[in-house]
């Protein structure tokens, strides 16, 4: 499951930043240039999924992505993407 997998360390200090900014779309960029220099290939995507679930301000939402085993980045982003629209 999703949630347990939650607690991985990549990004961790970007939370805090990226909500200061409000922007879903930053957090999302700023995990993705953080990630790359590591080279975790097939598991960067999910890495970066499990992060940004970990820091949505929606936590209704976080919490029903994660509750979804085939979650993939490009849903969550999707979600977090259209939440932040309709604030």
């Amino acid at each position: 499951m999703v949630a347990n997998r939650i607690k991985s360390s990549i990004g961790g200090d970007l939370i805090g930043k990226s909500k200061k900014r409000g922007r879903a779309s930053d957090f999302i960029t700023d995990l993705h240039a953080l990630a790359k220099p590591y080279g975790y290939k097939d598991l960067e995507e999910e890495l970066i999924r499990d992060r940004i679930l970990a820091g949505m301000s929606n936590q209704a939402l976080s919490e029903a992505l994660q509750m979804d085993p085939k979650v993939t980045l490009g849903q969550v982003v999707q979600k977090a993407s259209m939440s932040e629209e309709v604030k």
